[in-house]
């Protein structure tokens, strides 16, 4: 298999590990919809941060560090959203 080829699976487990990691997170949230919405939120802006951040590092380092920053930025965006979910009670809706 090919360098190429390699870093192209690897890519793909990250993304699946991502998938299953917001899921998970998204279950331990309850059925409260606002919970669930904020943790959203979390997801979307740390991920969205470190795609960023990723884009501003490779101009430094000549690689894509995107699968490495990606999911630093996603439990960064969660650790920032769970003050804002302990104040909602877990079964409300």
């Amino acid at each position: 298999m090919s360098h190429e080829g390699l870093v192209l699976v690897v890519k793909a487990l990250v993304v699946l590990a991502l998938i299953v990691a917001g899921a998970m997170v998204r279950t331990l949230t309850g059925p409260s919809r606002r919970r669930g919405e904020i943790f959203m939120a979390g997801t979307l802006a740390g991920l969205a941060a470190g795609v960023f951040a990723a884009w501003l590092i490779s101009f430094v380092v000549e690689a894509d560090l995107s699968s490495i920053t990606a999911p630093v930025g996603m439990i960064i965006g969660w650790a920032a959203a769970i003050p804002f979910v302990a104040r909602i009670p877990r079964s409300s809706s």
